[in-house]
């Protein structure tokens, strides 16, 4: 499966990947909107079978729904799936949630992808593919500590680059395979809130449930 890479002009796009995991994964995907104040050899990871965890829901939490797993939003974080597949540009978004009350004044936003099947199950040999099509050009990569979402095992990597105002924005990325599908799952925020953004990250990966 292949899809088209398209862009919102003034934008940022980064490319598809290959065969393997063909998708379009828009990494900062809303960068050019994220908002700031004044202030400016590893080992190797084969996917879990038939985990059984007990994802962290606060009673009153808001869940979003994807396609094969659900996760809960954080406090001041918001559903804007719908948003971001028309106003966003991002119709191949499958699920998506922002810092904030739209996509015109946010913190960060966390984008879910699928992309496509594979009966590989040692994720380290995805890596590269998966990775050249997260982003394209001049960016600071560094691989992050594998991590577990929702039982099953994923690999991250941490991006950073200037969107289209000039301004960095930094991206940490997880796949994880689930029942040979793969998903991608983004988190983009400016340097400035990546602490920030990151600890509610975690909350939402520690929600995480696969259907």
């Amino acid at each position: 499966m292949s899809r088209d890479p398209y862009a919102r002009p003034g934008w940022l796009r980064f490319g598809v990947i290959g065969p393997v995991l063909a998708l379009l994964v828009v990494i900062g995907l809303l960068v050019a909107n994220l908002t700031e104040d004044s202030s400016d050899s590893p080992d190797e990871i084969s996917q879990s079978t038939s985990p059984t965890v007990t994802p962290e829901r606060p009673a009153d939490a808001e869940i979003i729904e994807g396609r094969g797993y659900s996760y809960a939003l954080p406090d001041e974080w918001t559903d804007q799936t719908e948003a971001l597949r028309t106003e966003g540009g991002l119709p191949t978004t499958d699920t998506g949630a922002v810092w904030g009350d739209d996509l015109d004044d946010l913190l960060a936003n966390v984008i879910v992808q699928l992309g496509d099947t594979t009966d590989e199950t040692d994720l380290e040999s995805l890596r590269s593919t998966w990775e050249a099509g997260l982003a394209s050009g001049d960016h600071a990569r560094t691989e992050v500590p594998a991590t577990s979402i929702g039982g099953y095992d994923a690999i991250g990597v941490r991006l950073e680059e200037s969107n289209a105002r000039g301004k960095r924005v930094a991206s940490t990325a997880y796949l994880v395979v689930v029942d040979e599908q793969t998903y991608t799952i983004v988190l983009s925020t400016p340097p400035s809130y990546e602490d920030d953004a990151l600890a509610a990250f975690t909350t939402i990966l520690d929600s995480w449930a696969w259907a």
